[in-house]
């Protein structure tokens, strides 16, 4: 495959404050490079037309540093750099947007300072607006009057479309509604098998990660500690990660006739197929007549897995008084491994009031390494 972009032995240096003056002695003395921060360290990376790479890893392990490198918004401290000439940068969406002209023309203006011919602009100028999917009374509006978000929409459907052999991507995929997200998660698969760019994307969100490359790289305080199959490296890292970062057990709620106390999850970490429990413990200031508990999972990435309620299952209740606990069991969970986050509401039984609600509060993980895609193993055959 024909290389988009490649690193060599990538080293990045923050001055400290001052640094200037203290760069400029420490040549005199012959004790230049040791001050300020080191971002990234000995860093060497080759990105292929038509591959997707995802770099993962916690805050500050140079994630950011590195698309700002490829993007060719920085330059190394040391080592080699070779990017191609057209790079498609979705680092700082709409930074260079007029406030005083309308969505329409911003687009215009954009292309036409980044040197883009006017023939293209007019073939693409539609398609791009459509992506973005805002109301034509929006785009018709000053980008003043704008909220953030629709900007950052404008801005990443024009990235996306604008010609490029390499496209870096930060955080973006979190923009817009879950529906635009998914928008641009096929639009990067469409990309990925027209074979002509190079993409490359950083993120929280694994699940995203896994999806959408081929290829991952997880950075630990400006190193590479792994690389490799997307599934591969998200699964170590969901290994060594998701005990630390899973939000912790939500406290107590006070007040309310009918609300949730402590909830445990037994275990938390289990395989694909195993048995878990979640234990809530609840109170009513009064009798309640005609509960219903509901329970949801999402995975990490936002994408829901499953939802019901006691009710929806045909387990009414007819009244509850407290303090008491709910059990709810999932004998076989056969999710695929992963993070998943738990939420709990506490509703009458006909959905109407909501006594207390706690939005993906508590998780688990499914552990495990598969090549498998979705969010649920099924039973199967395939016979030739």
């Amino acid at each position: 495959m024909e290389t988009a972009a490649s690193l060599r032995n990538i080293s990045k240096r923050y001055s400290a404050p001052g640094g200037v003056w203290r760069g400029l002695a420490g040549a005199l003395t012959g004790a230049a490079g040791s001050g300020g921060t080191l971002a990234l360290s000995g860093v060497s990376l080759e990105i292929a037309r038509g591959e997707a790479v995802g770099l993962i890893g916690p805050n500050g392990s140079g994630k950011t540093t590195l698309l700002r490198l490829l993007a060719g918004l920085s330059e190394p401290t040391d080592g080699g750099l070779e990017l191609p000439a057209g790079i498609a940068s979705l680092i700082e969406l709409g930074s260079g947007f007029s406030p005083h002209l309308n969505g329409r023309d911003n687009v215009i203006r954009e292309c036409a300072l980044t040197g883009l011919p006017s023939a293209w602009v007019r073939a693409n100028l539609e398609t791009i607006l459509t992506f973005a999917g805002l109301e034509p009374g929006t785009l018709a509006r000053p980008l003043a009057t704008w909220s953030a978000g629709e900007r950052l929409r404008l801005g990443f459907a024009l990235a996306i479309h604008r010609p490029s052999d390499l496209i870096v991507i930060d955080e973006v995929l979190a923009v817009g509604d879950e529906q635009f997200q998914q928008k641009c998660l096929e639009k990067f698969r469409d990309l990925r098998k027209e074979g002509r760019h190079g993409i490359v994307i950083a993120g929280h969100s694994l699940g995203q990660i896994r999806a959408v490359c081929d290829r991952a790289v997880w950075l630990e305080r400006g190193r590479v500690r792994a690389e490799g199959p997307a599934w591969q490296v998200v699964e170590d890292y969901r290994r060594e990660y998701s005990r630390a970062e899973m939000p912790a057990a939500a406290p107590e709620v006070s007040g309310g006739e009918f609300t949730i106390g402590n909830v445990t999850i037994t275990p938390d970490r289990i395989p694909s197929g195993g048995t878990v429990e979640i234990a809530v413990d609840y109170r009513t200031r009064r009798t309640v007549e005609r509960p219903n508990l509901g329970v949801a999972i999402h995975r990490d990435d936002g994408i829901l897995c499953y939802g019901t309620s006691s009710v929806k299952l045909g387990i009414p209740k007819d009244s509850v008084t407290g303090p008491g606990t709910a059990k709810i069991r999932f004998p076989i969970l056969r999710l695929l491994p992963g993070r998943y986050l738990v939420t709990l509401a506490l509703f009458d039984a006909d959905d109407v009031v909501k006594y207390d609600y706690h939005d993906r509060r508590y998780g688990f993980t499914v552990e495990g390494v598969t090549k498998e895609d979705g969010v649920s193993r099924l039973d199967i055959e395939i016979g030739w």
